[in-house]
């Protein structure tokens, strides 16, 4: 992880339980059935969309800050929202086993 992501303890928990999930799904998710493997895989891509966004606060295109910084808050509630319904996802599914 980018070092300027250490200052925001939301995004080491996010990091590490997304971690901790791919470690438990086994080495390409073999522990899991197809549909499991690509919510864990959608989750992962997700958490590395995060990353970009995070580690990357000065990607703007617009020459206004505010609309820059808006933007990008709404760019990372998207992927956080994301995350959050394959999480869902994996948990019904794995509770349904």
């Amino acid at each position: 992880m980018p070092s300027q992501l250490a200052s925001q303890p939301w995004t080491d928990h996010v990091f590490k339980a997304v971690a901790e999930l791919r470690a438990q799904s086994g080495p390409a998710g073999e522990n899991l059935d197809s549909r499991q493997r690509e919510d864990l895989d959608r989750l992962v891509s997700a958490s590395a969309a995060l990353e970009a966004l995070l580690s990357d606060p000065g990607n703007g295109s617009r020459n206004d800050p505010e609309e820059d910084d808006a933007t990008r808050q709404h760019d990372i509630r998207n992927v956080l929202g994301a995350m959050r319904g394959y999480a869902e996802l994996l948990i019904e599914e794995l509770d349904n086993l």
